[in-house]
């Protein structure tokens, strides 16, 4: 899974979150949600699920763009 950092990080910022938000929703640290950020872990399609639930991703094609599944 390739990811789009970019996107990602400005969809939590839209959402009002923060990195430390997302990865106590994904039930992991902050250390390793940057691992994933920074591509040295790949997500795992749960993981995807609840991030787009999290961030009210519900399209698609946005998804695609963000993870690019």
């Amino acid at each position: 899974m390739i990811l789009n950092k970019t996107l990602l990080c400005d969809r939590i910022t839209a959402a009002g979150l923060t990195h430390a938000d997302v990865a106590k929703a994904l039930g992991i640290g902050k250390n390793t949600f940057s691992a994933y950020l920074n591509s040295e872990k790949s997500f795992r399609l749960d993981q995807v699920n609840i991030m787009c639930e999290l961030l009210g991703i519900y399209d698609d094609t946005a998804k695609v763009k963000i993870f690019l599944l």
